[in-house]
């Protein structure tokens, strides 16, 4: 006669397993990291230095924030997966289209205009030829493989634009497709400044 003080092996290996114990050891497991990770996930706030990054560009190379210092840029994640026509893509569709005036209309006054595809990953070559399709004279990022580069600038929505000032300060953020002329305002405070 063998004496079993608590669940046997298997019973306890099906527990742990299950769909409801695991996730308690998980949350057990990762507890005293939470507070740090919820520090790490917290957008930057407008008047705060943003965070650099460095991205792959559509066309090749890679592009960083802080290679655009002492300029006033013009960041915004968008979808660029035109197989996937939906309400974000539109928004950032017409987005673009206001993007690239900005781009025309400021960048000898020290504008630079950076698009990040912050949508579901897509081929290369389809963000190549999204690039030559829609005329982009500026960079074209992937930020797919890096989704904390748009956690980290608050795009919790797509399109989300931001300005950032000329000392790389956070100047102004907008979630949703964000009107010209409110655009055009803050680009102008920005590049007076």
């Amino acid at each position: 006669m063998s004496l079993v003080v608590g669940p046997s092996m298997s019973s306890l290996r099906d527990a742990v397993c299950s769909r409801t114990v695991l996730p308690v050891l998980l949350v057990a497991a990762v507890g005293g990291c939470l507070p740090e990770l919820s520090r790490q996930l917290e957008p930057v706030r407008v008047g705060a230095v943003a965070p650099d990054f460095v991205l792959p560009a559509a066309r090749g190379g890679s592009q960083s924030l802080t290679a655009d210092r002492g300029s006033v840029v013009l960041l915004s994640f968008l979808d660029a997966d035109a197989a996937n026509v939906d309400e974000q893509f539109e928004a950032s569709r017409q987005q673009l289209v206001f993007l690239k005036s900005m781009h025309d209309q400021y960048a000898d006054a020290g504008l630079r205009v950076v698009v990040v595809h912050a949508g579901a990953p897509i081929p290369a070559r389809a963000l190549i030829n999204y690039s030559y399709d829609n005329g982009l004279r500026f960079p074209l990022l992937t930020g797919t493989a890096k989704p904390s580069v748009a956690t980290a600038f608050g795009a919790t929505s797509l399109p989300t634009t931001v300005v950032i000032d000329r000392e790389g300060r956070l100047a102004r953020r907008w979630r949703g497709y964000v009107p010209p002329a409110r655009l055009a305002d803050a680009v102008e405070a920005s590049l007076d400044r």
